[in-house]
């Protein structure tokens, strides 16, 4: 069963590149007045430059921060899901963040070299 809600959530992911939670902000930020148009770009910048940085991940990677970060399960869930121990995801989870952070950060780099 869960293998197979593995699958469902793999499909799904493939079929909508963008996460549901980009338009939760969007709506915060309307209800709440909004933002100057300059925070809204960079904001709308970053988010992009995060897609990308999540897209290149290894598929290990990838897959466990879907299911930890984007829907918010809980280790010992991923690791039933997974089938394997709740300290490995622990590890996989920070090893995915720290590669996630060192290609954001590679990525926004390289979007200010160009900048200038």
């Amino acid at each position: 069963m869960y293998h197979l809600a593995r699958n469902v959530l793999s499909d799904t992911v493939k079929q909508n590149k963008k996460s549901n939670h980009d338009d939760v902000h969007a709506l915060a930020d309307k209800i709440g007045g909004g933002l100057s148009p300059e925070v809204e770009l960079e904001r709308k910048q970053d988010t992009e430059m995060l897609h990308k940085a999540i897209a290149t991940l290894s598929p290990e990677h990838r897959e466990i921060l879907v299911l930890s970060r984007f829907q918010e399960l809980k280790y010992n869930e991923i690791s039933d899901i997974l089938n394997i121990s709740e300290s490995t995801i622990k590890v996989r989870v920070h090893r995915a963040m720290g590669e996630l952070r060192k290609l954001f950060l590679n990525k926004a780099n390289k979007s200010k070299a160009n900048d200038l």
